[in-house]
């Protein structure tokens, strides 16, 4: 919605018996559900600093962009 790429492995939010879509909240949206549940969520940035630190030479890391459509924007 607002650009704002998170890591998670669903499209669905699910918080106090409510799903939310992903791709339908703003990064503020986010922040607030997710701080009603076992934490936030980790921006594209951070989650990636995150694994080059505790990776070893013979991972490797393969991300599965899904926003519909618009995957190519985030790549540029």
């Amino acid at each position: 919605m607002d650009g704002v790429i998170y890591v998670y492995h669903d499209h669905q939010l699910r918080v106090s018996n409510r799903k939310y879509k992903i791709k339908d909240l703003s990064a503020e949206q986010l922040k607030e559900l997710t701080s009603e549940i076992s934490g936030e969520l980790l921006l594209l940035g951070d989650a990636l600093q995150l694994f080059a630190a505790h990776s070893r030479s013979d991972q490797q890391l393969f991300i599965d962009i899904k926003d519909y459509g618009y995957e190519k924007e985030h790549l540029d």
